[in-house]
């Protein structure tokens, strides 16, 4: 390729998109899970961190994520519009 059209290419590369905000109404509208682990096993036995609030997990599966997000995210503070 000539000099010329290797600039011309590298003007049209595709860019990157760009972070977009996310609006809401009222808070807890919209909530996001993630998982960190596994950790060094505490003496009770979690190793993995549900992060919403920072909930810690015994074992990284749904069911045990699932019961974790109702019992100490939705009976405190209701459903959330959307999870992401």
């Amino acid at each position: 390729s000539c000099k010329s059209c290797v600039a011309k290419k590298a003007l049209e590369a595709k860019k990157n998109g760009l972070f977009k905000p996310i609006l809401v109404s009222k808070p807890h509208e919209i909530v996001g899970l993630d998982f960190n682990g596994p950790l060094p096993k505490t003496k009770t036995g979690y190793e993995y961190i549900l992060d919403v609030m920072f909930i810690p997990l015994k074992k990284l599966r749904a069911e045990t994520a699932g019961e974790a997000f109702v019992n100490q995210w939705i009976c405190i503070f209701g459903f959330p519009h959307k999870i992401f």
